[in-house]
């Protein structure tokens, strides 16, 4: 897909709970697709995700050329050390995947 992800920790309910994108590929599926820094993805394909564990399960079961659909939280603001708002949208993308290393070629 093209990001690097960690799983949101507990955040008294500020926040949803999924994986959090702290890095997106330059050129990858996931830049393509609309993907941001800072976003936090809450479903693929309609499956609720809580940790990243769950998002790499998911994935771990399509192939190059599927289409994910992602849903994710985008908060309004991201600052440089990664700090988001907690007001923001929920926003449904879709992502065709690839091969990442093929793509920087």
């Amino acid at each position: 897909m093209g990001v690097t992800v960690s799983t949101v920790k507990d955040t008294n309910g500020q926040l949803p709970r999924g994986a959090y994108i702290s890095g997106v590929e330059e050129g990858s599926p996931a830049e393509r697709a609309g993907l941001k820094i800072g976003d936090i993805m809450v479903e693929l394909n309609g499956q609720v995700i809580t940790t990243v564990s769950e998002e790499i399960e998911i994935l771990s079961q399509m192939k190059e050329g599927d289409e994910v659909a992602v849903k994710v939280f985008r908060p309004k603001t991201v600052s440089e050390d990664g700090r988001i708002s907690y007001d923001g949208e929920y926003v449904d993308l879709t992502v065709t995947l690839a091969v990442v290393d093929e793509i920087k070629q």
